[in-house]
């Protein structure tokens, strides 16, 4: 059975619009009504096809990413004494140029290694996914530093704060300690995290309630896997978190939050939010 005129064409406009790179995938479905594993697929077979009539190797169109204005996070203050104007002004650009790549969703012009090493395996949400923002900002700005210029960085989260000495002195004592540890932390351990967490939060929690990780990134992406319902993320809050929402293939929601309040997210805010519908997880 054919389909309507009007439904071919609104699959071709959105696989047009995202071969061009004006949107990305999840976007165009939704602006032109179209079911988004329907045009992925559709997407992926077109851009197949292309490759396909190529011998020998593929050959790949360029395609132009429509950029953010005012999008530049780090500023190139001035070089170092003896460069030449010239040099400083190709290193402002090729700067702002590289800035204006980050964070910025990938087109589906990525799908085209489709068939070709490691990409034809890689979850295509993973694919479509942009470049992690901070990392990338930072080894930006490590590369202009060592190209001579003067970077202010305003941080990246990490401490700015020696580690105590007593931590590096048992780490030190324990440098021969290498077995494998329990999945999910030192008994020990997650027994005094537990004990902290029953006296400041006021909750009775068990070492069993306790899993120890390398990072709250990876945690957070653990419990996103693992249980059902939306989830529900302060606006603004850190950049990694709506990413693996998408990997995950969360529903997210972004709760707003105020200066006045140090963007920390009032209680009837999230009440109020989960009043709608008392009966769904978040």
């Amino acid at each position: 059975m054919a389909r309507p005129t009007t439904e071919s064409t609104q699959i071709e406009e959105a696989i047009v619009a995202v071969q061009s790179g004006s949107m990305p995938l999840r976007e165009a479905a939704r602006n032109y009504g179209v079911p988004r594993t329907t045009l992925q697929r559709r997407v992926q077979h077109r851009v197949k096809c292309r490759v396909s009539k190529v011998s020998g190797c593929a050959a790949f169109e360029p395609v132009m990413v429509k950029q953010e204005e005012n999008s530049h996070a780090v500023t190139d203050i001035h070089g170092q004494s003896g460069t030449s104007s010239e040099e400083i002004t190709e290193n402002k650009e090729t700067g702002r140029r590289e800035i204006n790549k980050i964070g910025h969703k990938r087109s589906a012009s990525h799908l085209e290694l489709h068939g070709q090493g490691p990409q034809k395996v890689i979850n295509c949400k993973i694919r479509m996914l942009c470049t992690a923002a901070g990392s990338a900002l930072d080894e930006l700005s490590n590369e202009m530093i060592r190209q001579g210029n003067c970077i202010y960085k305003l941080g990246l989260g990490q401490s700015p704060f020696p580690i105590p000495q007593c931590i590096v002195d048992e780490l030190r004592a324990n440098s021969h300690q290498r077995d494998y540890l329990p999945v999910a932390g030192l008994p020990e351990l997650c027994a005094d995290i537990a004990a902290w967490g029953t006296d400041r939060l006021h909750v009775n929690y068990s070492r069993d309630d306790v899993l120890v990780g390398p990072g709250t990134k990876e945690l957070l992406f653990v419990l996103q896997t693992v249980y059902y319902g939306d989830l529900l993320l302060p606006n603004p809050s850190c950049t990694s978190y709506a990413p693996q929402a998408a990997i995950a293939g969360r529903n997210m929601m972004w709760l707003p939050t105020h200066a006045e309040d140090h963007f920390v997210l009032r209680p009837e805010v999230l009440e109020a939010h989960c009043a709608k519908d008392p009966g769904r997880c978040c």
